[in-house]
């Protein structure tokens, strides 16, 4: 289950929790978020899991048969994952400016299970993005992201575009990803 509850305007308090008793499995977490308005806030999330809480399946024919995308992962019982959330509305710092800023981090201790989320080794991840409009039919978005895993993978992104509204609703776009 999960539940949350707002405790003011700008205070939410979360709490989410699953278990398993055929493998005596779990996973439970914990959130709060802190927000100024709908642009800029920040939210603070702590889980702990305990087995593999979620599969993680791949299929190389288009659906037709899945398989297990690697080895179930053994921690000691423990695993905990942290991750921040924050945004920014540039307004907020810079009067009448438009824009937002978005950052994130995130921190998986080995054996870490979760849907969607399984850490054979200890990973980390972050990254963000920014959209401004440079004038009122020019955009300019920017994104970038990295991951880390201990004694494992290492890959990043970063990309920028820049999109044109034509006319309302039609735009034209062009950008460069590395």
């Amino acid at each position: 289950g999960q539940a949350h509850y707002w405790l003011s305007d700008f205070l939410k308090l979360g709490a989410t929790a699953y278990g398993n008793a055929d493998d005596d499995s779990g996973l439970y977490g914990a959130s709060l978020v802190a927000r100024k308005n709908t642009e800029s806030w920040l939210e603070l999330q702590t889980g702990w899991s305990r087995g593999l809480v979620s599969d993680s399946l791949r299929s190389d024919d288009g659906g037709f048969g899945f398989m297990d995308t690697a080895a179930p992962v053994q921690g000691d019982g423990n695993e905990l994952g942290y991750r921040v959330d924050g945004s920014l509305g540039i307004g907020d710092v810079i009067p009448n400016a438009a824009g937002q800023l978005t950052l994130y981090y995130q921190q998986l201790e080995a054996g870490y299970s979760a849907p969607g989320q399984i850490a054979a080794t200890d990973t980390q991840q972050y990254g963000g993005s920014l959209d401004v409009p440079l004038t009122e039919a020019l955009t300019l978005t920017a994104k970038a992201d990295s991951l880390v895993e201990d004694m494992g993978l290492e890959s990043s992104a970063q990309e920028a575009d820049v999109s044109y509204e034509i006319f309302d609703g039609w735009s034209l776009a062009t950008g460069i990803r590395n």
